[in-house]
């Protein structure tokens, strides 16, 4: 068994990229989108994390995977409801 550790798996680039995005590593979308909202202000990219979310939610193929997207998409809002209540609070 101790043999078989050094082997590297033999596929394709494309399959790997596929094993890669379906195991949760970052795909080059998520990157993107990862520097897209580091950039912005909270509020707003909570909002978007948001709508990324719902999107998912749409397309997703099972059911509780949908609602826990839409969960989460409804916290996202919250949250961004609060830091805006608490910025204008704050001025």
């Amino acid at each position: 068994m101790g043999a078989q550790r050094g082997r590297a798996w033999k596929c394709s680039g494309n399959a790997r990229e596929r094993l890669q995005g379906a195991a949760g590593s970052p795909t080059g979308e998520s990157r993107q989108l990862n520097r897209n909202v580091t950039s912005m202000k909270p509020t707003k990219s909570l909002k978007q994390q948001a709508r990324v979310a719902e999107k998912a939610a749409q397309e997703a193929a099972d059911e509780f995977v949908a609602n826990q997207m839409k969960s989460l998409a409804s916290a996202f809002r919250a949250q961004a409801k609060v830091l805006k209540k608490k910025r204008k609070k704050s001025s």
